[in-house]
């Protein structure tokens, strides 16, 4: 693309000052090409011939044999006894003592991006190519591997059992059940998101922004090959207005929410060294992006970046059980680790990189008596002490949902029902009250929270029947 073709770039300043990066050498020299963290705790790394670091805390890693010196490419791991990893004609379980092969080939394909469904039966992995495949295997076993062609390369995978969303690198979004066929119809003809040519090279899921049921996220972040950055809302793809110095390229995204998204990267040294490319680092706040000058100097190249934290709370799962969830920072009352994997084995670790807001959403639903129909009275309460912005979706059973007097609610209809939506702005201690009118004998609405209160903040606590998907520490 030529200058006068390339897009102004708008978020050009650099953020300067003390850093809070770590470089940390790990026990192999082999460059790794992934990276992924159950909690700011654990992390696993991947890498070519066969290198895979476990990591404990901000420990330096401990090489743990994969019993394959083929490269690998990525890695997804929902706890430290559960991972699976991807590379080539490979994907690699972890069972917490060992790993081990789940799939095998001989055909030259490349396995990657991999993820593992959170019921725990299902790994879903790509083979980008000229005819790019989604494959599917079961968890633990291995068995009943089956895969669907997809002309597009798939970059993301979110959802849960038998509603897996696939995000492909033109911007596509196709809803496939356990085997790889539409939940709704025996094989979806349609996207959710047609393609858009966006020609993605990495892409971000926002936690809770994956919605159950066929419809597609609410927020996506992506990265294209000419390292520009792009956001998916309101169902359409949208350029962000920046691309990156030319000499840049951008290898992956990750974050906390939409107003704290963090892409990593390369560029070529200037200076012959081991390491022929330094890392480089892009934040976004919700407003703008910016390039983070405080990377420690020999900082190499990042392939990966990932980002875990947790909370110092009781939280309540489904409204119902109290768990408590992880270690904490005793100043701020999180712990958060963002992690970069990259070239000459070395990772980069920032344990300050997170939220700084507070918020605790309550929900309740109480059935109450309305003409001409039941309904039901929905309580939402910020009991936080921050000023907080939710966005919430209720799903009801078919023809369920009738009228909705939320805040800024709309209902709409679905194959799977009418669905009611809303967002709403709430100072600490204050209560909204709203209805919703349903059919005769109506079925209680599953509420769910597909943000946090604070919608740019995950550090949250729930006290009711909120449903969350995807938000760690909110579960």
């Amino acid at each position: 693309m030529s200058m006068a073709a390339m897009p102004a770039l708008l978020a050009s300043a650099m953020l300067a000052g003390p850093s809070d990066w770590e470089l940390i050498s790990t026990p192999t020299f082999e460059t790794l090409n992934g990276i992924s963290s159950s909690s700011p705790d654990f992390a696993i790394a991947v890498g070519n011939a066969g290198a895979i670091v476990h990591f404990l805390g901000n420990d330096s890693g401990t090489l743990v044999s994969s019993g394959t010196d083929v490269n690998l490419f990525d890695v997804y791991t929902s706890a430290p006894d559960r991972a699976v990893a991807g590379g080539e004609d490979l994907v690699l379980h972890w069972d917490g003592s060992a790993w081990s092969p789940l799939v095998e080939s001989m055909v030259g394909n490349i396995y990657t991006p991999v993820w593992e469904n959170p019921e725990q039966n299902t790994v879903f992995y790509g083979a980008p190519g000229g005819f790019s495949l989604v494959c599917r295997a079961d968890s633990d076993t291995g068995g009943n591997q089956a895969c669907r062609t997809f002309v597009d390369t798939a970059m993301a995978f979110c959802g849960s059992s038998d509603d897996t969303k696939v995000i492909l690198d033109t911007g596509a979004i196709w809803h496939i059940d356990n085997f790889l066929s539409d939940p709704v119809d025996p094989l979806s003809t349609e996207p959710l998101v047609p393609r858009a040519g966006l020609d993605l090279s990495a892409v971000w899921v926002p936690p809770g922004a994956c919605l159950p049921g066929p419809f597609a996220p609410t927020r996506l972040f992506g990265i294209n090959i000419r390292s520009q950055f792009y956001e998916f809302s309101d169902g359409a793809w949208s350029f962000m207005g920046v691309t990156v110095p030319a000499q840049q390229t951008m290898s992956w995204l990750t974050g906390s929410g939409p107003d704290n998204v963090i892409a990593g990267g390369f560029e070529p040294m200037t200076m012959k060294g081991p390491d022929p490319n330094r890392g480089v680092i892009w934040l976004y706040d919700g407003n703008s992006w910016q390039q983070d000058g405080t990377l420690p100097p020999g900082t190499p190249g990042l392939a990966d970046v990932d980002y875990a934290y947790e909370f110092s709370t009781l939280v309540f799962e489904n409204g119902f059980e109290a768990v408590a969830v992880g270690k904490s920072d005793p100043v701020s009352g999180e712990s958060v680790r963002l992690r970069g994997a990259s070239e000459g084995g070395a990772t980069i670790s920032n344990s300050r990189l997170g939220p700084n807001r507070r918020a605790d959403f309550e929900m309740t639903v109480t059935p109450v008596a309305m003409t001409p129909a039941p309904g039901f009275q929905l309580a939402l309460r910020n009991n936080g002490p921050d000023t907080a912005s939710a966005n919430y979706v209720l799903l009801g059973g078919a023809n369920n949902l009738r009228q909705s007097t939320c805040p800024n609610s709309e209902i709409e209809g679905s194959l799977a029902g009418p669905r009611a939506f809303g967002s709403l702005t709430m100072t600490p201690g204050q209560e909204v009250l709203c209805f919703l009118a349903t059919a005769q004998d109506p079925v209680e609405p599953f509420v769910y929270n597909i943000q946090p209160i604070d919608a740019t903040d995950p550090n949250c606590k729930n006290n009711s029947n909120i449903r969350n998907r995807q938000i760690r520490g909110c579960e």
